[in-house]
């Protein structure tokens, strides 16, 4: 549990922390959507090398190539594709990032690749989970596999209580209100100010909603609550958990 980062724009950073080569790597999924730093480390990139005299793909070649990494990155939909699952490829490990913002019969597509011996998943339960239409609410799909997993007792979970991303200040409010006063912040006030004046395009602005940026962060966050409809409704920012998610920043504001 506890804030996460959204890997796809860190992938050479997690890498690095788990020293493993980037030729160690391969990540599975539509070329168009992976970021230019991991272009190289596709199937697509591998051309030649994994197709036969006919040109189509060869799945010896492809099991081969996939037995060969240490991490295959993946998304969880990916992770049911056709060609992991002829591959026939089991993995000792699964990992699943923002896994509190899947939906569970997605987040259970890598589970089902194979009886992994190890299983983790990484969220906040905290912050905003799985977004369903109201016409699928009454399938339970609002619950994720992470949540489903605390409430029966089934996991143990292992909650990271040091924050990188706020002002003491700042972290006081989720930490009071969400995690009962466990947080910790890494940085002192002194410490924050010095890599605000580091930081380069601290300058640069990005108008969004909440829902989208949720597993980021910014320098300086400026909340508006502000609600304009003549129903005098809420909407989304009725769950609570929605106040959790735009304090990720060593400076923020809010305006009403």
């Amino acid at each position: 549990m506890g804030p996460s980062r959204n890997w796809e724009g860190e992938a050479r950073h997690r890498a690095a922390g788990l020293r493993v080569e980037k030729e160690e790597l391969l990540r599975i999924g539509d070329v168009g959507r992976v970021t230019p730093e991991l272009r190289s480390c596709t199937l697509y990139a591998l051309g030649d090398k994994l197709t036969n005299a006919a040109g189509f793909l060869d799945m010896k070649k492809v099991r081969a190539e996939l037995g060969s990494k240490r991490v295959v990155f993946a998304t969880c939909a990916a992770a049911g594709a056709s060609i992991l699952q002829a591959a026939g490829v089991q993995f000792n490990t699964v990992i699943v990032d923002e896994a509190t913002q899947v939906l569970e019969p997605c987040c259970l597509l890598p589970v089902l690749l194979g009886p992994a011996q190890q299983l983790v998943l990484v969220g906040d339960h905290k912050q905003l989970g799985p977004c369903v239409s109201a016409a699928t609410e009454g399938y339970g799909l609002k619950e994720s596999l992470f949540e489903r997993l605390l409430a029966c007792g089934a996991a143990e979970p292992h909650m990271l209580t040091t924050q990188y991303r706020m002002h003491p200040g700042i972290a006081a409010l989720p930490s009071d209100c969400f995690y009962g006063g466990l947080l910790d912040t890494h940085y002192s006030n002194q410490e924050l100010r010095s890599v605000m004046a580091r930081v380069p395009g601290a300058g640069e602005v990005e108008v969004n909603t909440v829902d989208a940026f949720q597993g980021r962060e910014k320098d300086v966050v400026i909340f508006c609550s502000v609600r304009c409809n003549s129903g005098g409704r809420l909407g989304f920012v009725a769950d609570a958990r929605r106040l959790n998610v735009p304090s990720r920043a060593p400076d923020m504001r809010c305006t009403t």
